[in-house]
């Protein structure tokens, strides 16, 4: 199975999605891993929604979450296109999931509670990465939304 994650500068470190440098897709049957620039990184809103996309174009079938790594509208288009989430917690890094692959697809879910998302206007998260509290409310509408 195909599983995604963002790493951090150290490309070990599991990240919310918008924050590392790189996006790390693991062939979990060979332990093989492509890294890819973060799409994130490139654009000013849809951050989130841009790097689900990618793993969504890249077959990757669960996605390595931290707490924060998905907004309302990038969980809902994860969970659109059949992602599936395995709930990590904050400082999980790349080794200890390569190490036991299945321990860790075992935990996967097909989705995300409530508190596990980023909410920018919201107690647990505060404005995080944003430079504006209203920011995020467009964050991730970069032409997914609709019909």
């Amino acid at each position: 199975m195909r599983i995604g994650a963002v790493l951090g500068q150290d490309r070990e470190t599991i990240v919310p999605l918008p924050d590392g440098p790189t996006a790390a897709i693991v062939e979990t049957e060979t332990g093989e891993v492509t890294y890819l620039p973060n799409p994130a990184l490139s654009v000013r809103q849809g951050r989130r929604a841009a790097v689900t996309r990618l793993f969504i174009d890249s077959g990757v079938k669960a996605v390595l979450a931290v707490p924060g790594a998905f907004c309302e509208h990038s969980h809902e288009l994860a969970r659109r296109h059949g992602l599936e989430f395995i709930p990590v917690a904050a400082g999980t890094r790349l080794p200890q999931v390569l190490a036991d692959p299945a321990g860790y697809l075992s935990q996967r879910r097909p989705s995300l509670p409530t508190g596990m998302l980023f909410v920018s206007m919201g107690e647990h998260h505060g404005h995080h990465d944003h430079a504006h509290p209203h920011e995020h409310r467009h964050d991730d509408a970069g032409g997914s939304g609709g019909a």
